[in-house]
Formats: C-alpha cells, sequence, structure tokens
C-alpha cells in the first residue's frame, strides 16, 4: 500500500477542520472502516481458500480442457484438484 491514500486522507480532515467541517473526520474514518473491511474480506476468503486446498477455477478448467484432448476419453464429469505446497505448476 503506498502513502498516497494516506496523504490524501490527512489533507481531507485537515481541509476539512480549515473549512469548518467538525463532520469531515469522522466521514473520513468511516470511509476507512469500511475500505479496510473490503481489504479484510477479499483476505479472509482467500486464507479461507487457502485453508481448504481450494486451486484457481482456471486451473481446473485448463487441465479439464487437457483431460478432453486426450484420444478417448469421451467426456470429463468432474475434476478434483487441492493445493498442495506452495506453487502450482502449470
Amino acid at each position: 500500500m503506498s502513502a498516497k491514500p494516506v496523504k490524501e486522507t490527512r489533507c481531507a480532515v485537515a481541509g476539512g477542520a480549515w473549512v469548518g467541517w467538525g463532520w469531515a473526520d469522522p466521514v473520513v474514518g468511516l470511509a476507512i472502516a469500511v475500505a479496510i473491511a473490503f481489504v479484510l474480506k477479499d483476505a479472509a476468503r482467500e486464507v479461507y481458500r487457502r485453508l481448504m486446498d481450494a486451486v484457481d477455477p482456471a486451473i481446473v478448467d485448463q487441465a479439464e480442457a487437457a483431460l478432453r484432448a486426450v484420444d478417448g476419453v469421451r467426456d470429463v464429469t468432474a475434476v478434483r484438484m487441492r493445493w498442495i505446497g506452495s506453487p502450482v505448476a502449470r
């Protein structure tokens, strides 16, 4: 995360105080809380997926396509993959 949003937030609060908008500080604080909640939601989703050994759906689609391309394979109904280790070989 860069320092630019922090600088802009400080300027917004200082500018609001200078103009006499006492409500600017709580509003900016709530906006920051909402932004943190969105980041937390995305981070929690990724952590949950890793805990459940989830694999990126695009990789599962690639595996299904590769299996369908094999001669003699009629259909692929379900491919199950688990996250094991750090990198996933492509």
